[in-house]
């Protein structure tokens, strides 16, 4: 059998693993999205583009009883995941590689009652995705992302306004999702029920500001 050869959205995600953790803001933004789904009320979550495995561990610290299952399609973040989980003695996430667009296809749960997935959305084809996440969800079951609003990352935002000014032009990937009436739309073409949208500030650190991340 052939080794696995990474394609190259998987490829840029395995360069960032070694830094991802240092990454301040990714964290502050899994837990606070974890916080606002109350994920508590579940038995089986599925932490879509889990990364190195911020949300899926602010849930299994919540309730050692829920099950979670953490899904990238980076193979090094997942080792990352599976490390820094095994530090902190929880048992109850499994992490499993694959495409996190398709669940229906990765997953062997038949109980999933939530999804979450902190700022992953954006890298996916998202009416897609969630249409597919539905698919896989128990009868009452909810979804839970989060998304940047359109401009953001500040750096991001100066980077492309940059290559503008020498005629490249470079699309805002947090735009699909940058505002709560693209989310709404996105949600709503997918077949599915807003129950609320949450707006909120990210704060940097230093540490984000700099090389990592």
């Amino acid at each position: 059998m052939s080794a696995h050869q990474p394609g190259p959205v998987e490829q840029a995600f395995n360069d960032r693993a070694d830094a991802y953790h240092h990454s301040n803001w990714h964290q502050t933004y899994a837990e606070r999205l974890v916080q606002i789904a109350d994920v508590t009320a579940y038995t089986t979550v599925i932490d879509a583009c889990t990364g190195t495995g911020m949300a899926a561990r602010a849930i299994a610290r919540l309730d050692p009883t829920i099950r979670v299952v953490g899904i990238d399609i980076s193979q090094k973040m997942l080792d990352r995941a599976r490390h820094e989980t095994a530090e902190q003695s929880l048992t109850n996430i499994r992490f499993v590689h694959g495409d996190a667009t398709s669940l229906s296809d990765v997953i062997t749960e038949d109980d999933v009652d939530l999804i979450v997935c902190s700022a992953g959305l954006l890298y996916l084809p998202i009416t897609e995705a969630l249409s597919n996440w539905s698919s896989v969800l128990n009868a009452g079951g909810r979804i839970a992302f989060s998304s940047m609003a359109t401009g953001n990352p500040p750096a991001a935002e100066l980077f492309r306004r940059l290559t503008a000014d020498n005629d490249i032009m470079i699309d805002d990937p947090s735009a699909p999702l940058g505002t709560p009436g693209a989310c709404r739309e996105h949600i709503e073409r997918a077949g599915l029920r807003i129950v609320e949208i949450h707006e909120e500030q990210v704060h940097f650190t230093s540490t984000d500001l700099g090389s990592h991340g």
